[in-house]
């Protein structure tokens, strides 16, 4: 059984189902995971599986250990990248949200900290509030005790995301958007920050003082 939790695209994975898994009787199940290595230590990443149904089946074991939960994807393997990418859009849309209505707010003299309470409140669960404190704190530096998701991964993701629209002949305008805050990040050397860093991008724009 090949079981992979990179990203695919739909070709390659063909390619190794047919051309590699098919021939010798291999099963190939991808399985990408939603969640920061930290989260993996303490078991809480959710999986996005897709393969043979049968072999799904033998690796649920290995995922309850690992995880908090599995999202049964497909039968194909590439659509488990598909579930990635996009749960990734809406991951990286949730940051370029907070990082416009934080930079809206302090340009009209409402404190960061509060935007964070704010959402806090408003839109409970991980993601939203853990980049909401984030943002508000402007601390970006990925450490093990302050994991995070680099820019240059992000614009990795964010072509992959670009490149999935254009394939599927679907309008990601956001992307596009969010795409050209990263790759501003990255000219002014903040490859190896944290994702959030556009906000410090956004504040820049709207004349607000460095941090």
């Amino acid at each position: 059984m090949l079981w992979l939790e990179k990203l695919l695209s739909k070709a390659s994975a063909w390619i190794l189902s047919i051309h590699h898994c098919g021939p010798v009787g291999v099963h190939f199940v991808s399985a990408p995971v939603f969640g920061r290595p930290d989260a993996a230590l303490e078991h809480r990443v959710l999986f996005a599986v897709a393969g043979p149904k049968e072999a799904k089946e033998k690796l649920q074991t290995y995922f309850k250990w690992m995880g908090r939960g599995t999202l049964d994807v497909g039968d194909e393997p590439y659509q488990a990248s598909v579930m990635k990418i996009t749960g990734n859009f809406f991951i990286v849309s949730c940051v370029e949200t907070i990082a416009e209505g934080m930079t809206l707010a302090e340009k009209n003299g409402i404190s960061r900290d509060l935007i964070a309470q704010f959402v806090s409140n408003t839109f409970p669960g991980p993601i939203y509030p853990g980049y909401a404190e984030r943002l508000a704190a402007g601390t970006f530096e990925v450490t093990p005790s302050s994991p995070g998701f680099p820019v240059s991964g992000g614009i990795k993701d964010l072509g992959l995301m670009q490149r999935l629209a254009q394939e599927s002949s679907v309008p990601l305008p956001l992307a596009d958007v969010i795409m050209s805050h990263e790759k501003e990040a990255e000219r002014q050397g903040k490859g190896a920050l944290d994702w959030g860093c556009i906000a410090d991008i956004l504040r820049e724009k709207a004349g607000l003082e460095k941090r």
